[in-house]
């Protein structure tokens, strides 16, 4: 029974020493700073990633117009077809760039190249 009151007495000493509440809070600033920056770091690559979809979707999509038109000289689709068409091209591309105006702001990019 001593050796229990003993060690339960340094344990107490321990825990109640100064220096083991300023580590402890210490350890848990620093936890706190690192969760921030990784996240941080996390949504940047999410902007970068973004970004960079953005881009190559541009590049495909001149490349497949420029295919399409080359392909498509022979025949003309129907009216209803050009209005639907472009009726959800410009809903997704107005879409698309308020995301991408978002996530190019958090990068700091200019939205305008």
């Amino acid at each position: 029974m001593q050796k229990v009151r003993a060690q339960a007495s340094k344990l107490w000493t321990l825990i109640t020493a100064p220096s083991t509440a300023s580590t402890y809070g210490d350890v848990f600033t620093l936890t706190w700073s690192i969760i921030k920056e990784f996240g941080l770091l996390l949504w940047l690559i999410f902007c970068i990633v973004l970004v960079a979809g953005e881009w190559i979707w541009t590049n495909a999509f001149n490349a497949g117009r420029g295919l399409r038109n080359s392909v498509n000289r022979v025949g003309q689709p129907s009216e209803n077809e050009v209005g639907t068409g472009q009726s959800l091209v410009s809903a997704s591309k107005a879409s698309a760039a308020k995301v991408l105006a978002a996530a190019k702001g958090q990068l700091g990019i200019d939205s305008k190249s």
